[in-house]
């Protein structure tokens, strides 16, 4: 799991909203590189952050599905996102739409606050957890309890 937000991460390294923001901004594949431009010229270069880019991708596919294929929509259960299950049947109209750029996008802001994060230690980052089991009931699964139990972590 990529745990992002508030800060809660960049005493490791992480790189913060803005850096991730600055990454998306400089990919120039199609729909991704369309979609900064659009925002920027809409809300000025620092008016979205990456999440933007992303919620936009879900807009687009959205409006792609309800145009091309407005009965699947209810087939999708209305929600529409890099991380729903398409039924199998609909796979191809998944590989089809926008869902493989945000894939990408998400894989590509993973890979890199991982690369920023590799030689942290997890003393801050248990502080921080031990201060939301505070207020909140947690469950933490790590990849090293994933592998003891035979699962896949992805």
């Amino acid at each position: 799991m990529l745990l992002l937000g508030a800060g809660s991460t960049i005493h490791a390294g992480a790189p913060s909203t803005k850096e991730i923001t600055e990454k998306v901004c400089a990919i120039s594949d199609d729909p991704i590189r369309s979609i900064v431009a659009g925002l920027s010229k809409q809300r000025g270069n620092d008016g979205f952050n990456f999440e933007t880019v992303l919620a936009c991708l879900e807009e687009l596919d959205e409006f792609k599905i309800r145009q091309t294929s407005p009965k699947v929509w209810d087939r999708v259960g209305g929600v529409l996102s890099a991380f729903v299950d398409f039924p199998p049947d609909l796979v191809a109209l998944k590989e089809s739409s926008f869902l493989v750029a945000h894939w990408s996008l998400i894989n590509g802001v993973s890979e890199f606050v991982t690369k920023r994060t590799a030689a942290s230690t997890p003393d801050q980052l248990k502080a921080f957890f031990d201060l939301l089991r505070d207020e909140f009931d947690l469950t933490v699964a790590t990849p090293g309890l994933f592998n003891a139990l035979n699962c896949s972590s992805t």
